[in-house]
């Protein structure tokens, strides 16, 4: 037997309304009639009828329904003058179940506000189970990215990452699409860290190559190498701009993604002019300008990420940025002969040593990530000892293969971060 809460906005229940509630009684009905005296959603809230009867302004009752996203909780039924078509629309949309003029028959109500209750309730068991399976095929559509992006990191094939998270998530007592879900995000954020980053280090390699070609060393590969890191740009640029149509961004994002596209442009019309001493040091203004914004994109990122394991990311990251800004300083300081630009060398040197060392000191680690570390010491202490000695093309291209060997390794090391299992499920 279906509870039926008839609700009116006045004081008493109004007389005209007598006749047609004593035929829902006669039809079988529990009627209980009160006046609304506080929120619609409240009284049903507390009474937990099987249907509602309110009489009440149009207006006031899609506000009321405004409350529910999802819909009513119950089959609500509208009693009284008749809404503008326009509002009926609304209503209808916010789940209203349908409308009676106050004129209406007593024996006429009760099997017609039946029939909207057992209409409701089927349109509303559709729509659940609509939702179900929208949620299942999104769960499904979370789970096969993961198991992509799992197999990538292990090494193995989608059925064995399939059984790791379904394993993760049972010891983390979470859903398996929950686990799948958090896999896919951390895999984006780390990869919009990991390519905001290399805008840093072009900013500066872009710079380096241009003095390079200046000096006259190794000429050809460091137009060609330019060239590439003009077009990385573009495309590094064109991924972080398409990232709004996947994830929502933090305002802080979105203005630091602008500020660093600004700098970039400003950076492309200098690069249109002809290679010469002033165009370089307006080239390096400008590629100052684009490193402190792509900073600020990249501390947005991993602000915005909410993974602190996505730090060494950051911190990776940025050395390569920290070793093409050492050679374009060394190459820089030949070709001005400014004193200040050796000094910034061991400011660099030391902050590229101290990163170092912070990375090495990490748990999160691997055999590959280990061996990657112990090669990028190598290769740093070859850079080092290729600074000391710039005296001749032969020893500034050293220094300059030494920069591109150093950068490949620290490259490298940010990939394997950012594929990492134990990054990936922190």
């Amino acid at each position: 037997m279906t509870t039926l809460l008839f609700l009116h906005s006045a004081d008493t229940t109004h007389f005209w309304a007598l006749p047609w509630l004593d035929g829902l009684a006669a039809y079988g009905s529990v009627v209980q009639a009160e006046p609304l005296r506080e929120g619609l959603r409240q009284r049903i809230d507390s009474r937990l009828p099987g249907q509602v009867l309110v009489d009440m302004p149009a207006p006031e009752l899609s506000a009321a329904l405004g409350e529910w996203p999802d819909g009513p909780p119950c089959a609500i039924s509208l009693i009284g003058p008749a809404p503008d078509p326009a509002m009926l629309q609304r209503l209808q949309a916010q789940g209203l179940a349908g409308w009676w003029p106050q004129a209406i028959a007593s024996q006429d109500l009760a099997p017609g506000l039946e029939l909207e209750r057992l209409n409701w309730e089927e349109r509303r068991a559709l729509r659940l189970a609509l939702a179900g399976a929208q949620g299942q095929l999104a769960d499904r559509k979370w789970l096969e990215r993961a198991k992509g992006i799992v197999a990538d990191a292990r090494g193995t094939s989608e059925d064995e990452a399939f059984t790791f998270l379904r394993n993760a998530a049972m010891h983390a007592s979470l859903k398996l699409s929950d686990i799948s879900r958090s896999v896919v995000e951390t895999a984006f954020w780390a990869e919009s860290l990991n390519q905001a980053g290399q805008l840093r280090m072009l900013s500066q390699r872009i710079v380096r190559l241009a003095a390079q070609s200046l000096l006259g060393v190794d000429r050809h590969r460091a137009r060609t190498l330019k060239q590439a890191s003009i077009e990385s740009v573009q495309a590094r640029l064109h991924f972080l701009q398409t990232v709004p149509h996947t994830h929502a961004l933090t305002p802080a994002v979105q203005a630091a993604l602008t500020l660093v596209v600004q700098s970039w442009h400003q950076m492309e019309l200098v690069l249109a002019e002809k290679t010469g001493l002033e165009m370089l040091r307006q080239l390096d203004r400008q590629a100052e300008q684009l490193l402190g914004h792509a900073e600020a994109l990249v501390q947005a990122l991993e602000n915005a990420s909410g993974r602190r394991a996505l730090t060494v990311i950051n911190l990776c990251g940025r050395q390569r940025m920290l070793v093409q800004r050492l050679g374009k300083t060394a190459l820089l300081g030949e070709l001005l002969q400014e004193p200040s630009l050796h000094a910034m060398q061991a400011e660099m040197r030391s902050e590229l040593e101290v990163a170092l060392l912070k990375m090495e000191m990490t748990p999160l680690s691997s055999p590959e990530i280990m061996m990657s570390l112990r090669e990028s010491r190598r290769a740093w202490l070859h850079l080092q000892a290729g600074l000391k000695e710039l005296d001749s093309v032969e020893n500034k291209m050293a220094l300059c293969r030494s920069c591109d060997s150093l950068h490949d390794n620290f490259d490298q090391l940010t990939l394997l971060y950012e594929k990492s299992l134990q990054l990936l499920m922190s």
